[in-house]
């Protein structure tokens, strides 16, 4: 679970990539790999492209920790998804990007660290 206190990092900095592919960001990184034996094949994971600014900050601030409340999370304009409802849709929309890009921020930072791409840290 993250706090205020939650900072994270790269494992290594040259064993994790990023790409957009399709329109989404993808991340390869070779942790499942041994020191010894590097015959797995490279982790493949595809996130929404809104993480993208995240994974760049990670990547650049190398070995430097993030905290992951704090994590950049891109815009991501949504003028054509469900335009159903004209008045209240377009308030409510609004008002729950901030936490629904951090929400999916969030989730990938999980997933890399269940990967063990970055390292998680409580601060005292």
């Amino acid at each position: 679970e993250f706090g205020p206190a939650s900072v994270v990092r790269l494992a290594h900095p040259r064993a994790t990539r990023m790409t957009v592919e399709a329109g989404e960001c993808v991340v390869y990184h070779a942790h499942t790999n041994s020191v010894r034996f590097e015959g797995a094949e490279e982790g493949r994971l595809v996130f929404d492209i809104a993480v993208a600014p995240a994974v760049e900050a990670l990547v650049r601030s190398y070995p430097g920790w993030l905290p992951a409340l704090e994590l950049p999370v891109m815009e991501v304009d949504s003028e054509d998804e469900g335009g159903d409802s004209e008045e209240d849709g377009d308030e409510d929309e609004d008002e729950a990007k901030p936490d629904s890009g951090r929400a999916v921020v969030l989730g990938m930072v999980e997933e890399l660290v269940r990967e063990g791409a970055l390292v998680l840290r409580t601060l005292a």
